[in-house]
């Protein structure tokens, strides 16, 4: 495969990508575009097409690709308390011909709040095309600042759904 990757500035990342095995039978192409801001602030778009199986940084593992896919995920703080955290992916099926129209795959989304002493974040998901695990999920996450946390789930899930996650928008101890 080939990558490449440019930075035009401190903020912003282009990064492209195109794998292929050797017998030829699983081929991706995918394009990234990312601006970051400081204090873990991003928004990423990523455009990921092919066939076959392949890593794409807003998924858990392996994704089997018969398909193109749209991503688009970031946090941004609305103030120095308040931050939101969200995901969508888009897919559109390169073998149904009949299908012309992306649908939404799966999608979240998620609050942060921190304070002197604690701090908590909330993400609500769901994947909406699989008829396995197409339900609403929440996550949660507790931190008492000095004195540990409590996980509800939010680490497995924000690893899932966001592995280029950065970490919290504000300091936790």
């Amino acid at each position: 495969g080939v990558q490449a990757s440019l930075n035009p500035n401190e903020f912003t990342q282009i990064s492209g990508a195109w794998t292929y095995s050797p017998d030829w039978e699983a081929k991706t192409g995918e394009f990234s575009l990312k601006y970051q801001l400081p204090d873990n602030q991003y928004v990423r778009f990523t455009s990921l097409s092919g066939y076959g199986v392949s890593d794409d940084a807003d998924q858990s593992a392996e994704y089997e690709l018969d398909s193109h896919l749209l991503s688009l995920s970031g946090q941004v703080a609305l103030n120095h308390q308040i931050g939101v955290i969200g995901f969508g992916h888009w897919k559109y099926d390169l073998e149904n011909e009949s299908s012309k129209d992306y649908e939404l795959d799966q999608v979240a989304f998620g609050l942060e709040y921190d304070d002197c002493c604690w701090a908590i974040r909330m993400l609500s998901y769901n994947n909406l095309l699989d008829e396995d695990d197409a339900n609403n999920k929440i996550s949660i996450e507790i931190v008492f600042k000095g004195m540990g946390r409590v996980d509800l789930g939010f680490d497995t899930v924000i690893k899932k759904y966001l592995p280029a996650y950065p970490g919290s928008l504000f300091e936790q101890e």
